[in-house]
């Protein structure tokens, strides 16, 4: 009997051992399971803020073309406006032109005296011109530019009071 209590006494011992082996064994698996589960957390969190950046970006490049958009319908907007405005000047100069058309019976002696104008700046064109001193033209060398010499060009015919078939002979 004393060796049975004896027996029982130490598996009572072996069962305190295994209870606290087992309570240890249960604190690192609860330990285990918060670092896992802080792993996770933090994976979770990574993969949502790479999410959230993801959509950031679409949605300034949604903004981008939005405002590229606006713009483009700005602009057209712009055009229908100038359109318009044009169209009303066109619409004005239409009503002008029905109103020339509608010119009283007076307006032949109004022409009785334009031709009659004509025929004077037509007498006047072939009278004797007087001589002024012209201003030559220097030729073009190719080593100035276009521009400044068509400047040149424009001020010596002006001053010259070259017609257009003078220019062109001039320029050649």
């Amino acid at each position: 009997m004393k060796q049975r209590q004896e027996e029982m006494k130490q598996r009572q011992t072996e069962m305190k051992q295994r209870q606290t082996e087992m309570k240890q064994r249960q604190t690192e698996m609860k330990q285990s399971q918060e670092y896992m589960r802080a792993n996770i957390l933090n994976m979770i969190s990574t993969k949502v803020d790479a999410i959230v950046e993801k959509n950031e970006e679409r949605l300034d490049k949604v903004e981008a073309k939005f405002d590229t958009i606006e713009e483009k319908f700005d602009a057209i907007e712009n055009r229908v406006d100038t359109i318009q405005q044009n169209f009303g000047k066109l619409e004005q100069e239409i009503d002008k032109l029905k109103k020339v058309e509608r010119i009283p019976e007076g307006f032949e002696d109004y022409t009785g005296k334009m031709i009659q104008n004509s025929r004077e700046a037509e007498i006047i064109q072939h009278a004797p011109i007087i001589a002024k001193p012209s201003i030559k033209l220097s030729t073009y060398d190719g080593k100035t530019s276009w521009q400044v010499y068509k400047t040149q060009f424009s001020i010596v015919a002006k001053a010259n009071a070259w017609d257009s078939p003078t220019c062109c002979t001039s320029a050649s």
